[in-house]
């Protein structure tokens, strides 16, 4: 090869290069390609708002600084005031007007009981009063005689006595009594159950006929352990929930501290007042008390699933905005400090670097991101209606 040849040869290959070199010099030229991934702040990237398509969909939620209250979890049940109802007396059962489960008011007829003996009784009783009053009608007859009013009323006071009316008009009102209790009433408001009686049982007075659980406000007794007794007192707010009644929550309130422990669980006894207006709580159901416990101040907080681990550190992914609906994810090592179900406190390893409150965290879609990663902000979902209140 010739050295003119060399000479041409050469020039062949550097002028392109050259060329590519002063481009990127302006800031054109294939580093401004959409498969680059320059460091931040590079003036020659692509702007993430016109890649919204390769980004990550995430969902954030803000930091914010205050008080975090950690729950007391406890495990009991439901518990209703029953009444059971009784026999008044021995006789036959002719009739039973409630069923099992079955809403009753206070005075509600639940039972009968044969009134025949009962109709006899009041009978006699009438016929002996009325006895009773002709016989004082004849004691009294010459009471006029009396010379003045005091010795009248004496002698009135006195042929009464012996005329047996009083005694007369008591063995009427108990008679009546025993007829009108021929029809067992509901003693309160509640919910018929334990039902044991049927029409034509010969029951004896005293016999359990069947129990009311009260419509009073529902309690709750769980068992808390003897190391979080100073954690919890009277007046706190509670969510109670139960194994039966999924996805429902019910507000509570403490209502009474047992304090003796008991020494086998090393436990105590705890109450809540449970509020359930639309009366779904059966007594017996298996219940979950989160009690409001011991209030830990100025926390930095963030979403609980906003907490990843990654090589057994744990992380949260802020959100960095670089324009509408999209931006980047940062990697951030955070200590993680006490945390509730929803929020836990949290602190940036880097003090030179530290997370702010109201910065925006990715809660959902951060599960295999990296560090700068491009995500964009995804459609909120609607919310659920729910079907109880929560506290």
């Amino acid at each position: 090869m010739t050295r003119r040849t060399l000479v041409v040869s050469l020039a062949v290959v550097v002028a392109p290069l050259v060329a590519v070199a002063a481009r990127a010099a302006r800031g054109g030229g294939p580093v401004a390609s959409a498969g680059y991934t320059a460091e931040r702040g590079d003036p020659a990237r692509v702007p993430d708002r016109e890649r919204t398509a390769d980004a990550t969909p995430v969902r954030v939620a803000p930091v914010r600084r205050g008080s975090l209250v950690v729950p007391v979890v406890a495990v009991g049940e439901a518990v209703g005031s029953r009444l059971a109802v009784v026999a008044p007396y021995g006789g036959r059962v002719t009739h039973v007007a409630a069923g099992e489960g079955q809403r009753v008011g206070e005075g509600a007829r639940l039972v009968t009981l044969d009134s025949t003996d009962a109709l006899l009784d009041l009978a006699q009783a009438r016929a002996s009063q009325r006895q009773a009053e002709v016989l004082y009608r004849e004691l009294v007859a010459n009471d006029g005689r009396a010379a003045d009013s005091a010795t009248r009323a004496v002698r009135r006071e006195a042929a009464s006595a012996r005329s047996g009316r009083e005694a007369a008009a008591v063995a009427v009102a108990r008679a009546e009594l025993a007829l009108r209790r021929a029809v067992v009433r509901a003693p309160v408001a509640g919910r018929v159950a334990d039902v044991v009686t049927h029409v034509g049982r010969i029951v004896r007075a005293g016999d359990e006929l069947l129990a009311i659980f009260s419509s009073a406000p529902l309690r709750v007794e769980v068992q808390l352990p003897e190391t979080e007794y100073g954690d919890v007192a009277l007046g706190r707010e509670a969510a109670v929930t139960f194994a039966a009644l999924p996805g429902r929550g019910f507000p509570a309130t403490v209502v009474s501290l047992n304090p003796r422990v008991e020494p086998e669980s090393r436990s105590l006894r705890v109450a809540l007042a449970v509020r359930d207006p639309g009366r779904r709580v059966l007594p017996g159901m298996h219940a979950r008390a989160s009690i409001e416990g011991r209030t830990y101040p100025d926390r930095l907080l963030a979403p609980v699933a906003a907490v990843v681990e990654r090589d057994q550190r744990s992380l949260v992914f802020t959100y960095e905005p670089t324009g509408p609906g999209v931006g980047r994810a940062w990697w951030r090592y955070v200590t993680v400090g006490v945390a509730n179900d929803s929020l836990v406190a949290v602190e940036s390893e880097d003090p030179h670097a530290p997370i702010e409150p109201g910065a925006m965290v990715i809660v959902e879609g951060h599960e295999t991101l990296t560090h700068d990663a491009l995500v964009r902000l995804a459609v909120p979902r609607p919310r659920a209606a729910r079907s109880e209140p929560l506290p």
